[in-house]
């Protein structure tokens, strides 16, 4: 019962302040073909936005393609912690796709199924939910049941559809199937 499920108020205020504005920054981004400054005051303010939740931003730079990346990521000194999840968004370049990882702790492989997707496919956005589907005892932890709409891991997918606005943009969930008699 440790993943505490955000409230609508909470939802908003980080819809709002924090992925709106980062998805929007990332967008104009990608359309216009640059890199984004990742000292800037938008993505500070993101970042300052962000941290009243524990959440923490890291750039991520790679040399080797030019590419940078922002990763939203709760706190490890969090405490006690929500684990609403991670969030990865290339600065610069991407494809329009979005690339979801709703179970990775209880679905074997799904987390680096996602990675390796999220890399072939050059994609915009990668979200990993943060708890184990059964964490909490009434499964609110389970983002991929309909009765738990209300979670970050939803919150993005809706932020980023709603502001490509009508843009071509593709969303690949990473689902595992369950083991078969026999098989690996």
């Amino acid at each position: 019962d440790a993943y505490v499920t955000p409230s609508v108020g909470e939802l908003l205020y980080l819809d709002e302040e924090v992925y709106r504005p980062l998805v929007e920054l990332v967008f104009e981004a990608n359309d216009r073909g640059k890199l984004v400054d990742p000292t800037s005051p938008e993505l500070a303010g993101v970042h300052l936005a962000a941290s009243l939740f524990d959440y923490d931003i890291a750039i991520l730079n790679d040399p080797l393609n030019d590419e940078r990346f922002v990763i939203l990521s709760e706190s490890p000194d969090a405490s006690p912690g929500r684990y609403w999840g991670t969030q990865v968004f290339r600065l610069g370049g991407g494809q329009p796709f979005v690339v979801e990882v709703p179970r990775p702790l209880s679905e074997n492989t799904t987390f680096e199924a996602g990675l390796d997707l999220f890399e072939r496919l050059d994609a915009m956005v990668l979200v990993i939910a943060g708890a184990h589907a059964s964490c909490n005892r009434d499964r609110s932890s389970d983002v991929v049941l309909v009765r738990n709409k209300t979670s970050v891991f939803n919150l993005v997918n809706q932020v980023v559809l709603r502001e490509r606005r009508g843009a071509p943009l593709l969303v690949v969930q990473v689902r595992a199937l369950g083991p078969r008699p026999g098989l690996p």
